[in-house]
């Protein structure tokens, strides 16, 4: 059976945002690098003891003044932060990783 006689170009949708050329995906590759490479930075200041992790009770304010992510500044609904909180940190030991944060944030 030949495909080209089922569907056409046309009938074919290509999405607006998928890269089409591999100079497309070398800069969405490069900027999702520099971000995470920010967010490291930013989490610098967060972990004190240079485990990779941070105080979970310190997450609020590293996703919404840091980052800048709407919804996790001050005054933001308490149980979003505990809900995210409960995802990112299982155990309940009261740090997050930075690993963790970075993998929850490509999700979004």
């Amino acid at each position: 059976m030949d495909v080209n006689r089922i569907f056409s170009a046309e009938q074919i949708a290509v999405p607006p945002d998928l890269p089409q050329d591999k100079a497309a995906l070398a800069s969405q590759r490069k900027a999702a690098e520099n971000q995470i490479r920010r967010m490291r930075q930013l989490f610098e200041s967060y972990d004190v003891d240079g485990q990779g992790r941070m105080e979970a009770k310190d997450l609020g304010k590293f996703l919404g003044e840091d980052l800048g992510l709407e919804g996790y500044e001050d005054g933001s609904p308490a149980e979003l932060l505990e809900d995210l909180v409960m995802e990112l940190d299982p155990d309940n030991t009261g740090f997050v990783e930075l690993n963790d944060i970075i993998q929850w944030y490509s999700q979004r």
